[in-house]
């Protein structure tokens, strides 16, 4: 059986595929910064894309944007904000944050989630 980290993993690397097709740049992947992470972040155009991929085996529990709720939201916008602080060469972008959500094999991708 598959343990949460490594499923988590494989629905990150579906995601990072999914926005790749799409025409964004992955500039990184589980960017630790400070006591936070983000799971995706990409370029698409002049846009900065954070992204959070979320998986639920079903929706029993809830959606995956479900899970992200306002303390999540809260850390993922500071994370942003210091990735941006140490990569200023991208400072000034526009930037979004988006929420990929897997439920079974079903992906919903939610632009500009918060």
């Amino acid at each position: 059986m598959e343990n949460n980290r490594i499923k988590g993993r494989r629905y990150e690397e579906k995601a990072a595929d999914y926005l790749t097709a799409e025409g964004c740049e992955i500039l990184a992947r589980n960017e630790r910064l400070s006591r936070y992470e983000i799971d995706l972040i990409a370029r698409e155009g002049d846009v900065i894309v954070f992204v959070e991929v979320k998986y639920r085996m079903d929706e029993g529990f809830g959606s995956g944007l479900e899970a992200v709720d306002a303390r999540k939201r809260s850390r993922i916008r500071a994370a942003a904000k210091e990735y941006l602080y140490r990569h200023r060469n991208l400072y000034g972008l526009p930037c979004r944050f988006d929420v990929i959500s897997f439920s079974g094999d079903q992906m919903i991708h939610i632009r500009e989630a918060f």
